[in-house]
């Protein structure tokens, strides 16, 4: 695309891919080119820039209007089937011809102006055909196709060489609208990391908390400045991110507004025609459906400056390196030079430098300076020739895993006691043992087993020594079985009563569960409850599990964890809504390995805003909690559920009939004499009814019934409660 393009004056100096794409190669989302809409929105979030190449990010939809001098019709779609009654919309993006059958009527038009979105556009019909079907649409012309209904209202309303309005609008974005193209999902939003917000408003991609290979794009708060990022990842030099690491990274570089874009195999970062990442898939770069190009649109201009790179350099004695050098015009372009009217010097005593830029280091420590010449214009950089006394690692002890990777800077006293940094390209490093870690040619230190090893960088004869220690933990580590709520310090927003008891009658692991029995009265906000406790977490864990049996109500679990810096961050899981115990889990993002060990401060219930609550309505149910786990690097958590039957308090449980039109009978044996509380929920979990069965019930089988007669037809559910367990059964009323 980038090579395509790029044209005189129409220089394209970066790329990345864009939009996720189906098997046809088809976007998912919208895209605008140049004022021309090639697709409708999806309803996620689009990136878009106006006709001043202002950014924005906006979940919108289309509206499309023809307005003749006196009526208007709407536009049903673009570039798309035509079905009865319909008016579409066609431009050459759809093809040569709009594909069309003969039952309608079709207009050529010729906008006055260049095309934009969300601006009324006035437009020459430049041809009418009815029954023909299949016009041909022209480069830059569009046209509109109506059956039945829409058919009529061109013929009468619209002739040939007539000017007819056109308005195509995509909700929220500004006037000319000329650039947009689908992003998803939105993870920044006002200088915030917006991951899991926008994860509970849009809905998500099921990789949002695994990492990736990723592609996204952001712009700063004053829209001055547009960043292009790329993240490699699926390699051992690179493991990806998840998108709340890609958020918080682009928040560090001044991102304030951010979107997703997609990543895996496609995430592909192109400047000045070099691919500059490293492509997943073995194949290299992947065929994409839609890309973002940066365009430098500068005239061509005039030689103005010379640069040298590297632009400054160490070497150590008798060592070689390669310079090269670029030419500028005044906007920074890079010009074609003529290799033979480069020149290439030295200062005394430095070294000898050839023609095509190799350039050899003397025996003898100096500094001095190496100068290139072209076309009258110069440009040159210091060089250091050393001799170094001694070198220093920086840290020169660390504990890590096979996940967080150590990089080690190297400081060298010379042989006059003066400290200076060394420069990675005369650095050699290894390990002394590599069964433990390995170190990358830039001292970056990866482990790979459990053990210690030195890390040692080398210029000729001389050596620095850093000690590295590699723990690596597998599987998962109980931080708390949930058996004693009584540990923990509960609090409550917007909840009336919350009560913790142990029911050993159902668990995961361990000898019971953490029952939690809840009643609240909703007043439009998100009601929650938190349990606090400070738990150390080992090593370095990759996430945090929590069996749960929730009640039917949406549901979302986050954790508080605290830095050795003292900073406090919040990782969440999805939202869930599920009636049998499984695990529910949230990411732990990595950390600078300055901030470990970490320590859970606090585990928060949230019950997700329900669209079908009703205002001071009381809402009560129970949910199940087990088992409070890390885990770490390599684990795939596996809950088995452990359900005591011969210890239940009813047995052989029976209602009927089902489905039911009036009384329904419910009976069942009691093991122990205790109160029973029959309640029926509708299917969004509103309580409908209860009665409760007195205490000093005998221990024998029971009947009872249910009048349903007065229960709209639907899905309820039925529950039983005895102690600290729950019974349920979904009933059919007719």
């Amino acid at each position: 695309m980038a090579k395509r393009k790029d044209s005189l004056e129409h220089k394209v100096i970066g790329a990345i891919n864009g939009d996720f794409f189906g098997g046809t190669g088809i976007p998912i989302n919208a895209q605008v080119c140049n004022g021309e809409i090639l697709r409708l929105p999806s309803g996620l979030s689009t990136l878009g820039f106006d006709n001043k190449n202002k950014p924005s990010i906006h979940r919108s939809a289309f509206n499309g209007k023809v307005i003749t001098h006196s009526e208007s019709l709407n536009i049903q779609n673009l570039n798309s089937a035509r079905n009865a009654n319909q008016l579409i919309l066609y431009n050459s993006y759809m093809g040569v011809s709009t594909g069309t059958n003969a039952y309608g009527t079709e207009l050529q038009l010729r906008p006055l102006s260049g095309w934009e979105v969300n601006d009324t556009l006035r437009c020459v019909v430049t041809k009418k055909e009815t029954g023909l079907g299949n016009m041909s649409i022209p480069k830059n012309l569009a046209v509109l196709s109506g059956n039945g209904t829409a058919a009529d209202f061109i013929n009468n309303w619209v002739k040939l060489n007539d000017t007819i309005g056109l308005l195509l609008e995509l909700s929220y974005y500004p006037n000319h609208l000329v650039q947009v193209m689908g992003a998803y999902p939105q993870i920044i939003k006002n200088g915030k990391n917006y991951v899991d917000e926008g994860f509970t408003e849009e809905g998500g991609p099921n990789h949002t908390y695994e990492r990736h290979p990723r592609t996204a794009i952001g712009f700063s708060a004053d829209s001055t400045k547009l960043f292009l990022v790329t993240v490699d990842g699926r390699q051992t030099m690179s493991k990806g991110m998840t998108l709340n690491e890609l958020a918080n990274f682009m928040l560090q570089i001044g991102v304030s507004h951010g979107v997703n874009f997609d990543g895996g195999g496609s995430t592909t970062m192109v400047v000045n025609h070099q691919i500059i990442n490293s492509p997943s898939d073995v194949s290299g770069e992947r065929s994409v459906s839609n890309g973002l190009l940066a365009i430098s649109s500068a005239p061509t201009g005039s030689l103005q400056k010379i640069k040298i790179s590297p632009h400054k350099l160490q070497l150590k004695l008798g060592s070689q390196k390669l310079f090269t050098v670029s030419a500028y015009n005044q906007y920074d372009n890079i010009l074609p030079m003529d290799s033979t009217l480069i020149q290439w010097k030295t200062s005394p005593g430095l070294g000898n430098i050839s023609a095509n830029g190799w350039f050899k280091a003397n025996q003898t420590p100096t500094d001095g300076y190496i100068q290139v010449t072209y076309n009258s214009f110069t440009d040159s950089i210091p060089v250091q020739v050393i001799a170094i006394g001694e070198i220093f690692l920086t840290p020169n002890t660390m504990t890590t895993d096979s996940i967080l990777p150590v990089k080690i800077h190297a400081s060298a006293q010379n042989e006059n006691t003066t400290f200076f940094e060394i420069l990675p390209e005369i650095i050699q490093w290894s390990v002394s043992n590599s069964e433990i870690g390995a170190v990358t040619q830039e001292g970056i230190f990866t482990g790979i087993k459990n053990g210690t090893t030195q890390v040692i960088a080398s210029v000729g004869n001389v050596q620095g020594i850093a000690e590295i220690t590699v723990v690596i933990t597998h599987g998962t580590i109980i931080l708390d079985s949930m058996e004693a709520p009584e540990t923990w310090i509960l609090t409550k927003e917007f909840m009336d009563s919350i009560q913790l008891q142990v029911s050993t009658s159902i668990a995961t692991e361990g000898l019971g569960s953490m029952f939690v029995d809840y009643w609240f009265t909703y007043m439009g906000r998100i009601p929650s409850f938190t349990l606090a406790k400070r738990i150390p977490l080992e090593a370095f864990p990759d996430s945090i599990w929590l069996d749960a049996k929730f009640d039917g109500k949406d549901q979302r679990v986050s954790y508080k964890i605290s830095t050795s810096t003292n900073v406090q961050f919040l990782t969440y899981s999805p939202i869930i809504n599920q009636l049998q115990f499984k695990p529910t889990g949230a990411e732990i993002p990595v950390k600078p390995l300055e901030d470990y060990p970490l320590t859970l401060e606090s585990v928060k219930v949230e019950f997700m805003k329900n669209p079908d609550w009703i205002q001071n309505q009381v809402y009560q149910g129970n949910l199940f909690i087990d088992n409070l786990r890390v885990s770490y690097p390599g684990f795939s958590p596996i809950v088995g559920i452990k359900e005591k039957m011969n210890e239940h308090s009813i047995v052989g449980l029976i209602v009927h009939p089902n489905p039911v039109n009036e009384v329904i009978q419910i009976s069942f044996e009691l093991k122990n004499p205790e109160p029973v509380i029959i309640s029926i929920y509708d299917a969004i979990g509103s309580l409908l009814s209860k009665t409760i069965l007195n205490e000093g019930l005998p221990s024998n089988t029971l009947h009872t019934q249910i009048d349903c007669s007065k229960l709209e037809p639907g899905i309820y559910i039925l529950q039983l409660s005895v102690g600290c367990e729950t019974f349920e059964r979904k009933i059919i009323v007719f």
